[in-house]
């Protein structure tokens, strides 16, 4: 599972590989974090808070949660390290979040972000090949 930021007009992409559909998740929360603060992996997953996203596809589902993110981060000052999805099915999917709290010594904001937009967000499923096993790819956008 990767990720990379790419420059989209006004606003940041984030590229992802992925294995599966959860990998998916956790590395949107890589992403994002990377997006905010421009130091990977600067939260710790110390403590854990559940979410429950709905959208009408996979896509939609990664966009929620991105905001959902930003919101827990926003409302409740904690701040993201990476994602486990529990469950995902009839547009629900429900995650655990790990991080920890916001600790603006140790935490620096190089981009606060306004949101996760539904514009240009792709997900897509690529077959399999000779031995190599299916992999899902994504691109979502962060308005900043």
């Amino acid at each position: 599972m990767t990720y990379r930021l790419l420059d989209h007009t006004a606003d940041i992409a984030i590229e992802i590989d992925a294995a599966d559909e959860a990998g998916l998740f956790d590395a949107l929360a890589k992403g994002l974090l990377h997006v905010l603060t421009d130091v990977p992996g600067c939260a710790e997953g110390t403590s854990h808070m559940d979410a429950t996203v709905e959208g009408h596809d996979l896509g939609a589902l990664l966009v929620a949660f991105g905001n959902e993110v930003l919101f827990l981060f926003e409302v409740e000052t904690f701040l993201w390290s990476g994602a486990e999805l529990l469950s995902i099915e009839d547009g629900e999917a429900r995650i655990r979040i790990f991080g920890e709290r916001f600790d603006p010594e140790r935490h620096p904001i190089a981009r606060p972000f306004k949101a996760v937009t539904h514009h240009d967000a792709v997900v897509t499923r690529l077959p399999a090949e000779g031995e190599a096993q299916p992999r899902w790819t994504a691109e979502i956008i962060v308005d900043l």
